[in-house]
This record gives structure tokens, C-alpha cells and sequence, in this order.
């Protein structure tokens, strides 16, 4: 089948009809002074009736125009109704004698007048890229190629020939769609939509990338290099904790006169929070088996210790506040943390007390795991920890140092909660208010707009990702039209203080901030392709600070559940306790190992000798089992010292309560712990009743026993 072009189309008609070429104007219009002679009127009526006009008999069309073609008519073309294109007079005279032979039109092009008084457009039948007949205010007709047409009408609007149907949709973006310009098309990323949000550059200094990372987490009182675990753990578990958890688990105690209850003290308390941190790393099932006569279960250091009676009793008894003085339900007093307030507060003081801020912290929540019934219990499907309590942390972005905890209690009644993000941001970065340079990062539960001028104007920089639903937000993004870009690709708005980013990742992310313009330090991030092979893809400096700064509070919260001591519980408010345990040993570790000249610990080995330092030389048995107190064996290369090496005292039980240690007969020689070597094995009969190791006499035992 052979394609007709619009030029081809326009000489054809121009053929049939006699007409001549278009003349141009001076001011480049065509001229339209040219007319058809024949009875539009009469051809309409002989033709009306057939579908597809494009078969007619030579006799029949002479016999039946023979009266009108030699005229000249006036008549308006009804509109609506298809035209035919018939050849002149001399055509048809000329096969007149073949009236058996029809009359083959090649696909003619149905004619539109173009621009009647009353604004329509015809469709146009035909095949081709389209043609179309125009008409002025008088009899003058001319004809205009599709492409003519097209530019004419603007985009998508040019006729399709040979469909066999009308577009209307061209017809409708006619008549509603201003004429767009090839420059405005290519220039997407305009602004000229925006009312507020414009490809500006800040109004005011900002303080440089550098700085944020100008200040690290530091502790404000460096301990000796050679202070233990229990003493970095008690710069936040202070005597004031220890003193209202004993005050009010006796006064628990004695408001329910609890049987076989004896008053608690601080040793004792220090030995059952030491065993909480044993059953954090050595899990067992239930309570019981650590206790149990099995040795598959039975772990001594806890059982020699306390009875499994006395750490029920001290666990069903605990209590941190007074019951007694708890207001009403419906009181505007009325606390719904009130059984745990006076702990959050004293934690949350010495979290801040004991580290500098850093200038660079992030924003996040983090679950406390429970199952039970509480009005406080959240549910969060598409995090890990499902069900349970949301606590909204602030943190050092590289350390992951709990510095302020918030524990959501939910909203008051069934009033919606508006805003709640902002509210937590505005609460948490109170103590950032006139540091030099911070930096916060967050996630889209907490960004918009509004939070991020807030923070801009009380001087804290920050930067988090942003939901689409969010109010004032640039066009870019409220606009249905999607956004054809690829990886890589980025569009940006600045409004005031605040700067909006679209990033093309995997997918589309948005980001706002009020530190990081998009056009200021343009960098990259290595992404991984689906065969192994690395790329650097290109995105704007928020994009990849954000991914740097983020994580603190995720980090906080691998550290601290690794080897965490929360435990079931059907009280809602002991599992928070928990959590503000191992917060305090998890700060407690990173302030250690800030330590430039201590002795570096993993998280298990600090837990160990943290556990050893609260239990101490403690024991409520009346006799306590003989057993090595050993750490955690080291890696240690071959050496003379070997055994010395990897069986270690802990240090919380060789040199505490010096008196308590005696010397005991054992009833064969063993190598002495202190002086023994290779070259020179002394053995000794005489070993320590708390240590359990073997010394010679004099002068090992009094030498093993005093710290250098």
C-alpha cells in the first residue's frame, strides 16, 4: 500500500479541482481569494447516502452534475456532513465513454472548513498524515496539509488520514490548551508554576559541611586509663538511682507485707542487677534452670549468689516510685509514666551531664518489645518490633550515645494528634538551642516544612527525608504528571530558609533541609548493580549526608540489643526499666571506649566485667560455692605466662574486700598463679577462698592481692 505524503494529498486535490498554488501574503498569511465552481448542495445530496464514497460510476456522475458544475455556488457546507472531492467538468467528460468503468478516487481525503463562524472543526477522513479544506468569510476555499494543520493547532492536534475516525481529543486540546513552545517543552524543570517555592540560592550564610563533624561525642570527666566498667556504669546508674529503687522496693515491700521479706541494700542490689546482666548474654528459657541442680543449665556465678527464693522475691517486689501517692485517672495531675517518672528524669539528667554534644545527632523512635495490656502499647506493622512501647531518642550520629529519651504515652482522649513529628523535634532539640553548629537528621515522620524553618531560625541545621502528603510542598511534587527521571537525575525548589530535593534512586525520595543547598557540593554514592559490578551514582549533598548522619539511633539499638537483659513481664512498666538499664550500660560502654588510654573491650567482654563488679564478693547464701572467677579467655600467643594469660581474676573480685580473702589448704600442690613460670614452676598448697586460685604464701598471696 503506498503512503500518501501531504504534499502528494495537496497535489492530487489541486489537480482535481483546477486550483492553483496558494499565493503568500506580506505578512506571510496564504492567500484565500481562490474559488471552487460547483454546487456543494447538489453533490451532497447525490451522495449523502453512501458510507464509503470512493467507488462511483463516470455515467452516473455526469448525468447527475452535468446541470451544476458549470456554476458557481455560494452555498455553506453543512457541518458535520463528509465531502467528497470531485474532479472538474473536463475530467469527467473525457471518460464519459466508459460508463461500465467506475470512477477510482485513491483514498479521497474527506475535506474539513477549516474555522467556520461558529468555531468547529470537522473530522477528517482520509489516510495520510492529513489534509483540511479552510474557508474564509466568503466563498474562497483553500486547502492545508496536515502538518500545516498540526502546528496550527498545537500538540497532538494534527488529523490522522485513513483511521476512519475523528479526533476529538485533538479538537479538545484545540480549543483549551494554549500553543507550548519547543523551548518551553524541553525546559521541564521551570519554575515559572511555582508561587513560592523558586531555583534560588540561600538569603543568608550557612555554616560549612566541615563543621558538623567538628565536634565528636566526648565525655565532659575523663576517668584514669585503668578505671573498671562498674566505674564508667555508675557515672549514670548514680547512689540517687540506687537509693530510690531501694527506698521504694522496701516501702513496696512493706505496704503489701510481703512473708520472709528482709530489708534490701545496695550490695544486694548491685548483685541483682549483675545477674539481670548475666541473663542478658547466657539465655536460658526460664529463671529456674539457672539455678538448677542439672549442670546443662546451672550457671554458678548466678546460683552461688543469690537463692532463686530471695531473686524472686527482689524482682516481684521492685518499685520505683510510691503508689500511694499516684492521683487519679481523671485528675489533671494525673501521669500515665507515673509508676517510672522519677527514674526517667534522674537517667535522662546524667545522660546529658556526662557527654559534650556532638554537632552532628539524629532523630528516630525505637520500640520497647510487650505484648501485654497497656493504653501505651503501640502497634507498628512494618517494624520489626510490632508491638510495644515507641520511644523517640535523640542521638550522636556516629556513636549512637543516648543523649535524650522521650517515651510516647499516645494522644489524650480521641482528639487527633496534629503535627506530632514536629512536636517531638521541637521537645528533643530544646538543649541544641545556641550551639555553634549542629546538624539534626530525621526521617518523613518528623520533617516538613514548617519544622524545618523552625530549627533555621533557633539555629540548628537539619536535613531528613519528606512524605509527598505533606502541606507546602512545591507543585513539582502535587503535580499528577510523573516525573521522567533517570538515576541520578535530581530537580530542587528553594522557599526561604528551607531547600526541597527529588532524587531518582531505585525509586523517587524526597528531601528537604535547611543546611545542604542542591547546587553546593554535588557528590556521589556507590551503588551495587544486580551482576556485582559498582557505580557512583550522582546526587546532591543532602542525599549524602543524610544517608551518613542517619543511622545513630539504629546503632544505639544494635548495641544495646545484643546481648539485652529485658525479660517477659506482664507489668508494662518493668520492660521500660529494662530498656533505661541497658540504655545506661550501653552509654556507659561508648564512654569507655572514648577512652584513648583504656584498654578496649568488645560489648560482651565489658558486660562480663561490668556483671563481676555489681556482684562483687556478694553472696546472701550462707555458704557460697566454691568456683573460678575467671573472664572471658583472651587470644593470647605462646608465651611463658600462658596459663596466667587466659585465666584471668576479674579484677572486681581480686582486689575488692581484701580482707575477705584467706588463704584455704587445698589437698595437693598446684601451680602458683603469681610466680609460676616455664623456667621456674612453684607449686603451692595454699589457695584463695574468693578467688579460687592457687599462691604461694609469701609473697604471692599479698602481692596477687594489690592493685598496681
Amino acid at each position: 500500500m503506498k503512503i500518501l505524503r501531504d504534499d502528494d494529498i495537496e497535489k492530487e486535490l489541486n489537480g482535481m479541482f483546477g486550483l492553483s498554488e496558494p499565493e503568500e501574503s506580506e505578512d506571510g498569511e496564504e492567500s484565500e481569494d481562490d474559488d471552487v465552481p460547483y454546487n456543494v448542495t447538489k453533490l451532497q445530496r447525490i451522495l449523502g447516502d453512501l458510507e464509503e464514497p470512493d467507488l462511483r460510476s463516470t455515467a452516473t456522475i455526469r448525468a447527475s452534475l452535468s446541470p451544476q458544475l458549470s456554476t458557481s455556488s455560494d452555498a455553506e457546507i453543512p457541518c458535520g456532513e463528509p465531502l467528497l472531492v470531485i474532479p472538474p467538468p473536463t475530467v469527467i467528460e473525457a471518460v464519459a465513454s466508459t460508463s461500465a468503468v467506475p470512477l477510482h478516487v485513491p483514498q479521497p481525503a474527506v475535506l474539513l472548513p477549516a474555522e467556520p463562524p461558529i468555531s468547529r472543526k470537522l473530522p477528517v477522513k482520509g489516510r495520510g498524515r492529513g489534509a483540511r479544506m479552510e474557508r474564509g468569510s466568503g466563498t474562497g476555499r483553500r486547502f492545508r496539509t496536515g502538518r500545516e494543520a498540526g502546528t496550527r493547532m498545537g500538540r497532538g492536534a494534527r488529523t490522522r488520514l485513513g483511521s476512519g475516525v475523528g479526533d476529538k481529543d485533538s479538537d479538545s486540546s484545540e480549543d483549551n490548551t494554549p500553543p507550548v513552545s519547543e523551548a518551553e517543552s524541553e525546559a521541564s524543570d521551570s519554575d515559572r508554576d511555582e508561587e513560592e517555592w523558586k531555583k534560588t540560592l540561600w538569603t543568608d550564610i550557612r555554616p560549612q559541611l566541615e563543621s558538623f563533624d567538628s565536634v565528636p561525642m566526648t565525655p565532659t570527666r575523663v576517668l584514669p586509663s585503668n578505671a573498671r566498667p562498674i566505674r564508667y556504669f555508675e557515672k549514670f546508674f548514680t547512689q540517687e538511682v540506687f537509693e530510690l529503687i531501694i527506698t521504694e522496693t522496701n516501702r513496696y515491700a512493706c505496704q503489701n507485707n510481703v512473708i520472709g521479706w528482709t530489708i534490701l541494700d545496695i550490695k544486694e542490689l548491685k548483685a541483682f542487677l549483675g545477674i539481670l546482666i548475666i541473663m542478658g548474654y547466657n539465655i536460658l528459657p526460664t529463671f529456674e534452670l539457672y539455678w538448677s541442680s542439672d549442670p546443662e543449665f546451672r550457671v554458678d556465678e548466678i546460683a552461688s549468689t543469690m537463692t532463686f527464693r530471695r531473686f524472686k522475691q527482689i524482682l516481684r517486689c521492685l518499685h520505683l516510685n510510691d503508689n500511694s501517692k499516684q492521683p487519679a485517672r481523671l485528675s489533671p495531675e494525673y501521669d500515665k509514666l507515673f509508676k517510672i517518672r522519677p527514674l526517667l528524669t534522674l537517667i535522662n539528667t546524667s545522660f546529658q551531664e556526662n557527654a559534650h554534644n556532638s554537632s552532628s545527632q539524629s532523630i528516630d523512635e525505637s520500640m520497647i518489645l510487650f505484648k501485654g495490656r497497656s493504653t501505651l502499647k503501640q502497634y507498628m506493622p512494618m517494624k520489626p518490633i510490632k508491638r510495644g512501647f515507641k520511644v523517640w531518642c535523640r542521638c550522636d550520629s556516629i556513636t549512637g550515645y543516648l543523649y535524650e529519651f522521650d517515651i510516647y504515652t499516645g494522644r489524650d482522649g480521641d482528639r487527633v494528634e496534629d503535627n506530632l513529628g514536629g512536636k517531638v523535634v521541637k521537645k528533643l532539640t530544646e538543649k541544641l538551642k545556641g550551639m555553634a553548629a549542629v546538624h539534626v537528621t530525621f526521617d518523613n515522620f518528623f520533617c516538613s516544612y514548617d519544622i524545618m524553618n523552625y530549627l533555621h531560625v533557633n539555629g540548628i541545621s537539619a536535613s531528613g527525608t519528606v512524605r509527598r502528603q505533606r502541606a507546602d510542598l512545591p507543585k513539582l511534587v502535587k503535580s499528577k504528571k510523573k516525573l521522567k527521571l533517570t538515576k541520578g537525575q535530581y530537580k530542587w525548589r528553594v522557599k526561604e530558609n528551607v531547600a526541597f530535593v527529588i532524587w531518582q534512586d531505585t525509586k523517587e525520595v524526597l528531601f528537604m533541609t535547611n543546611a545542604f543547598h542542591p547546587k553546593d557540593n554535588e557528590t556521589s554514592l556507590p551503588r551495587k548493580g544486580r551482576d556485582g559490578s559498582k557505580t557512583d551514582v550522582r546526587c546532591p549533598a543532602v542525599v549524602k549526608e543524610y544517608t551518613k548522619r542517619m543511622g545513630g539511633v539504629d546503632h544505639f539499638d544494635h548495641i544495646k540489643g545484643t546481648y539485652s537483659v529485658g525479660r517477659r513481664s506482664k507489668r508494662w512498666w518493668l520492660r521500660i526499666f529494662y530498656f533505661i538499664f541497658d540504655a545506661c550500660i550501653t552509654n556507659s560502654f561508648l564512654l569507655q571506649g572514648k577512652n584513648a588510654n583504656a584498654t578496649k573491650l568488645s560489648n560482651l567482654e565489658y558486660r562480663v566485667a561490668l556483671a563481676r563488679g555489681l556482684i562483687g564478693c556478694f553472696s546472701s547464701r550462707k555458704r557460697r560455692a566454691e568456683g573460678v572467677n575467671y573472664v572471658v579467655r583472651k587470644k593470647v600467643a605462646v608465651s611463658e605466662n600462658y596459663q596466667k594469660a587466659i585465666h584471668i581474676v576479674a579484677p572486681e573480685i581480686r582486689f575488692s574486700n581484701v580482707g575477705d580473702h584467706m588463704p584455704n589448704d587445698i589437698p595437693s600442690y598446684q601451680r602458683c598463679r603469681y610466680c609460676s613460670t616455664k623456667a621456674k614452676d612453684k607449686r603451692s598448697k595454699i589457695k584463695c577462698s574468693k578467688c579460687g586460685v592457687p599462691l604461694c604464701i609469701t609473697p604471692c598471696f599479698s602481692n596477687f592481692h594489690k592493685q598496681v
